[in-house]
């Protein structure tokens, strides 16, 4: 999904660098103004030009840039009627000259870095070859070379003094008469820029492709030779300046329009920003760079600002079109392309942790060891006093004040009203008695605060320190009374003073005790939560930041300061390293540090300064590291990044790599831990029946002996499932409210069923009492299992799964709970579910019992009424009949007589 998205991604980046490349290049430039004011176009015209005074002759004694004749007037410039020079001292510049239209090119000279072959050598030094020839950065005079070495250093100073110069120039020196309009061709030829740097000539396959070039050229000539007349004067100079610069490429930079006014008035022509969308690789880079929010509003102001290249950026020219442009590529790359990255890892994050949950667990397994865990992580401090009826009367109010909610109120009033004490200190002070009535304050709120500590120890004694919350509070509070006391103890003092401005700082910290409420209390514990499973992504993102560290050292430890990479940011050693790594991570000028190190050594000449090659940086022998050192090249160094085949690929290869990995995906990681954190920091359905099952079990034991006897303890229980199903709708009853009849205000234990009870887990004392521990675990089952008796059973797999790390440590855990609130285990208590059992059958043998005495008494009672029916029907004797054959005799139906009413036949009465 990530690697979809990385494509989605790349060519979304690669539409919106195509399209600024179309319309942003060669447009981040503007002009850098020297010692005197320059006037530009929108000054003296577009298609103005600056009357020049150059030099007749171009020689070793003779370099020099053109000075402007003549003076800005209004809105052009108005040539001087005396010779030249008008505004200069050189006297060698005393020939007029002057572009015949503003789109005529003007160059700007400078030696080649890479090959200067066929320059005059008194125009452009050879280049430095070995360390001796390197100049030297010392600015201490007491620094002394040998003779030869100062022999040598001349042959480097010279050679960074030549590229460190530009020199404007005709190209090629044509011009047009002002009067007559007449093409003068030849009139500053021999100090052109191509007569200078290239007096060799080039081939005549290049002289035609100029001409050629020049001629549909998109800048230069177009509104000069707009009718295609390239016989007109303005036209043909025109071009043969343009050519002139093509031929001589390497070492002539054309200009015109503004770029040419800066140029000729003394001023350079310089890229505004680092970013620029020159070609497609810068445009990605500074759309790369840019979607990481970094500079990206000073290049959207930059592309506003653009006009045409060679064209002095205006205010707001484009506003319309380059600002909704930058607006929805951030809105698409940042807030949307690169939150959905942080979403697909985050996605991929939580479900390898599902996949890491114990697979031997299932849902409900997980959700009954996640209730124990929550249960027993903090059981001794549900009540921090135990016993309250052993108390004294006055230590029992004082036990509830410092309990309740009131006072709690209170004294977070108290300290919102310290903080703003301290708050308004300000400097200066607004009346002399400003600083003695804060220090006036602050001694009643340390006494509120020792008061507090007072009550409260005095209420819990021991059990004050079971809660971290009350030790943190006694460190304010000791950190409170030692500053109070160095303030009144040593005054005037020095290091009284300071230590007791130290220790009222930790008043401060009071306010983390706002933290108790629900709500902030979440996103604290959230940060709490998320503290250990940090540990990992941390160790990875230690480790990438020691790897970087260490590659940084290795290709950029030697390379040139600039403005960004300096003495705050750099890689000189890995300690630096680490810390601009660091810096980095919060995207703080990673991009400028980038670009620092993209210069290449061109790039420092035309800045004015210089880099030493990095073949001539060696210092692999101590012969070679002190002669570096003689020179001050070392600390700090100046060493120029290397270079593959002229191309420095590799500050941009580092940076955006590290972007990538550090900053968007491990950083995303840490959210990733973070809002996992979050959501275990929320309260769950567990903490939540746990907080209900306190506030029931206070109703029904209010002096906290922790333990209820069986029938309380099965109100309490009912209640606390009647009360959870009714705030929790949606889930189903555990444990019906029906089977739970109240008869003479004690639970009647027939309408409990055993299929119900067989679910119960409660432990009863030999006294008959259940303690806090075991009632609540029961109530916890009820949640997890949802009446549901496989749940039941997973419950009961759950904890006879020994073999199971997590499950030891929750028995290892309950077992000291247990152990520590006094709870009963299972050896020495009775389970409720054979006591109920014994009870149900007890009661159904007393009921068996009670049936059958009543049955035999209601036959006895039967007879007796037989008996008297049978004295009434028999007072006389029946008399004899003679049966035929197959009837009965009178005996046999005397007998039968006497079965059918019962009589023995040995009654005399019958």
């Amino acid at each position: 999904a990530l690697a979809t998205l990385v494509i989605v991604c790349l060519v979304f980046l690669l539409i919106f660098a195509l399209f600024a490349l179309s319309y942003l290049n060669g447009t981040f430039y503007s002009c850098q103004a020297g010692a005197t004011a320059i006037h530009l176009a929108k000054e003296i015209g577009s298609l103005a030009t600056t009357p020049l005074c150059i030099s007749p002759t171009i020689g070793a004694s003779s370099i020099h840039s053109p000075c402007p004749h003549g003076h800005f007037n209004g809105d052009k410039w108005v040539q001087e009627s005396s010779a030249c020079p008008s505004f200069d001292d050189n006297s060698s510049l005393t020939q007029p000259w002057r572009r015949a239209t503003g789109d005529t090119p003007i160059c700007v000279g400078r030696c080649s870095v890479t090959d200067n072959d066929g320059v005059p050598s008194w125009l452009c030094p050879r280049r430095y070859e070995t360390q001796a020839e390197l100049p030297s950065n010392c600015r201490d005079p007491g620094v002394r070379l040998s003779p030869e070495l100062l022999d040598s250093q001349r042959i480097g100073e010279a050679y960074r003094s030549s590229m460190n110069r530009a020199l404007v120039m005709p190209c090629g020196g044509s011009t047009v008469n002002s009067s007559t309009g007449a093409l003068i061709g030849g009139k500053a030829s021999a100090v052109s820029c191509r007569e200078a740097f290239c007096p060799n000539g080039v081939s005549d396959g290049k002289v035609k492709s100029c001409a050629a070039n020049c001629r549909k050229h998109p800048f230069f000539c177009t509104e000069t030779c707009k009718n295609k007349d390239y016989e007109a004067p303005t036209c043909r100079s025109c071009l043969t300046e343009c050519e002139a610069a093509c031929q001589c490429e390497e070492f002539c930079e054309p200009l015109i329009k503004d770029a040419a006014l800066c140029a000729e008035q003394g001023g350079s022509w310089s890229r505004a920003l680092d970013q620029n969308f020159d070609n497609i690789w810068n445009s990605l880079l500074t759309l790369f760079e840019i979607s990481s929010t970094e500079g990206w509003v000073d290049v959207m102001y930059a592309a506003v600002d653009s006009r045409q290249p060679y064209e002095e950026p205006k205010r707001e020219n484009q506003q319309w079109l380059f600002a909704p442009f930058f607006v929805i590529y951030i809105f698409t790359s940042f807030m949307f392309l690169l939150n959905l990255s942080v979403g697909v890892i985050v996605d991929n994050f939580m479900s390898l942790k599902k996949t890491g949950v114990q697979v031997l667990l299932t849902d409900t397994q997980e959700k009954w060891l996640k209730s124990k865990k929550v249960l027993f992580g903090k059981s001794p401090l549900y009540f921090t006093m135990r016993n309250l009826h052993e108390l004294s009367p006055f230590r029992r109010r004082v036990y509830n004040f410092v309990s309740s909610a009131i006072f709690e109120r209170v004294m977070t009033s108290v300290i919102v009203s310290n903080t703003v004490v301290m708050a308004v200190k300000v400097y200066p002070y607004p009346t002399d008695w400003w600083e003695g009535l804060l220090q006036g304050l602050d001694y009643p709120f340390t006494c509120l605060f020792v008061a507090e500590f007072i009550a409260k120890y005095y209420a819990l004694r021991r059990s004050y320190w079971q809660d971290n919350w009350n030790c943190f509070d006694f460190l304010c509070v000791v950190a409170a009374v030692v500053g109070v006391f160095l303030s009144i103890a040593a005054p005037s003092f020095e290091i009284g003073r300071s230590l007791a401005k130290l220790f009222r700082i930790f008043r401060i910290a009071r306010l983390f005790r706002l933290l108790r409420s629900s709500r902030l209390n979440k996103i604290f514990m959230a940060l709490v939560m998320s503290l250990p499973k940090l540990a990992n992504v941390l160790m990875i993102l230690l480790l990438l930041l020691i790897l970087y560290s260490i590659l940084g050292v290795s290709l950029f430890s030697t390379v040139h300061h600039s403005s960004t990479l300096n003495i705050h940011g750099n890689f000189m050693n890995f300690g630096w390293a680490f810390i601009t790594l660091f810096r980095a991570v919060t995207g703080e000028a990673w991009n400028s540090i980038m670009h620092d190190l993209l210069k290449t050594e061109k790039d420092f000449f035309r800045e004015g300064s210089w880099c030493t090659p990095d073949h001539l940086f060696d210092t692999s022998t101590p012969e070679k590291f002190g002669l570096l050192e003689s020179k001050c090249l070392l600390d700090p160094p100046n060493s120029c990044v290397q270079t593959f085949w002229g191309w420095n690929p590799m500050p941009a290869i580092f940076w955006i790599t590290y972007i990538l990995l550090i900053c968007l995906m491990v950083m995303n990681l840490v959210i990733a831990v973070i809002l996992e954190g979050y959501e275990d920091g929320k309260k769950s359905a567990e903490a939540e029946v746990i907080d209900l099952s306190i506030q029931m079990w206070e109703k029904y034991d209010p002096d906290r002996k922790m333990k209820l006897p069986l029938l309380q303890a099965l109100a309490f229980y009912n209640e606390v499932t009647v009360t959870w199903n009714a705030e929790n709708a949606e889930r189903d009853a555990i444990f019906k409210p029906g089977c739970m009849d109240k008869v003479n205000g004690a639970f009647n234990v027939d309408g409990i069923k055993m299929r119900q009870m067989n679910n119960v887990r409660i432990i009863v004392d030999q006294d008959g009492f259940v303690h806090w521990i075991d009632a609540c675990k029961q109530v916890l089952r009820f949640t997890c299992a949802e009446d549901n008796q496989e749940y039941y059973k997973q419950l009961d797999d759950a904890e006879a799964l020994h073999d199971n790390k997590r499950v030891q440590k929750l028995s290892s855990l309950e077992g000291r709970n247990v152990k520590q609130l006094g709870a009963p285990s299972q050896e020495e208590g009775v389970d409720l579910r054979t006591q109920v059992a014994v009870t149900k059958l007890q009661r159904f043998a007393r009921k068996r019992r009670e049936r059958r005495a009543a049955q035999k008494a209601e036959l006895l009672e039967t007879k007796k009424v037989e008996r008297k029916q049978s004295k009434k029907s028999d007072s006389h004797c029946p008399a004899l009949e003679v049966h035929a054959p197959g009837r009965p005799s009178s005996v046999e139906a005397v007998g039968s007589s006497q079965q059918a009413t019962g009589v023995p036949e040995n009654d005399p009465a019958g």
